[in-house]
């Protein structure tokens, strides 16, 4: 399986269309992501289908006494949405998880192994 790896700066339309970098079209995905919130909550999270499902299945195995992983994995789940990964390599982040990452135009991606996280660029909010 491909990794993901590095950190790159892209761009962020205003239609919150993200124009991933051509460094990631090597990389075997399929043809769509689960877009997520991360429970640092100014990141937007990527992860290819059957990574994703790797998560879901971890949900189902949590005992009640692993509260935070419980918190951590419910927040992934809550915000979870399929996005496609269009012909030139753009993803529609949804208005929701855009705002409440505060993403600007200009974002960082960065490979965290299994998938990509997506904040902001300057830092700010």
């Amino acid at each position: 399986m491909d990794r993901f790896t590095g950190s790159i700066r892209c761009p962020l339309d205003d239609a919150g269309r993200l124009h991933l970098p051509a460094d990631l079209h090597g990389v075997h995905v399929g043809d769509a992501f689960v877009i997520t919130r991360g429970p640092e909550l100014s990141r937007v999270l990527l992860y290819p289908i059957d990574d994703w499902e790797r998560i879901e299945r971890r949900a189902m195995t949590l005992r009640p006494s692993h509260t935070a992983e419980r918190h951590r994995i419910r927040t992934l789940i809550m915000w979870a949405d399929e996005a496609e990964v269009g012909a030139d390599w753009q993803i529609d982040v949804p208005p929701a998880l855009a705002e409440a990452a505060a993403l600007g135009p200009i974002v960082t991606v960065t490979g965290r192994g299994d998938h990509l996280t997506v904040e902001r660029a300057d830092g700010g909010a």
